[in-house]
């Protein structure tokens, strides 16, 4: 799992760390044994991005946010809110989103 280890981006296959919120640590925690991630390797039993983003869009409606989620706003908020507001560098938030430069 991810806690305290080492993932290759998908991009730029460049090894990183990811430190994880104590939230999103639980919710891995949760499913790390789920049949569905043992068996396709995944840290979430979500089967494709149009899946989760059809998640994201539900989640949206029910909680009464009026804005389209999706993969893209995840990934630009965990850049900006949930790594650089938390003290993690610039260049390790371009590690970990994949970007080469």
């Amino acid at each position: 799992m991810v806690k305290g280890g080492y993932l290759p981006t998908e991009k730029t296959d460049t090894r990183v760390a990811i430190p994880l919120l104590p939230i999103a640590a639980s919710i891995l925690d949760k499913y790390k044994d789920h049949p569905y991630c043992l068996h396709n390797n995944r840290a979430l039993p979500i089967s494709s991005n149009q899946k989760m983003n059809e998640y994201l869009v539900e989640i949206a409606a029910l909680s009464g946010v009026n804005k389209t989620l999706g993969n893209k706003i995840a990934k630009r908020t965990f850049g900006t809110t949930e790594t650089l507001l938390n003290g993690v560098t610039i260049e390790s938030v371009s590690k970990m989103l994949g970007h080469n430069y």
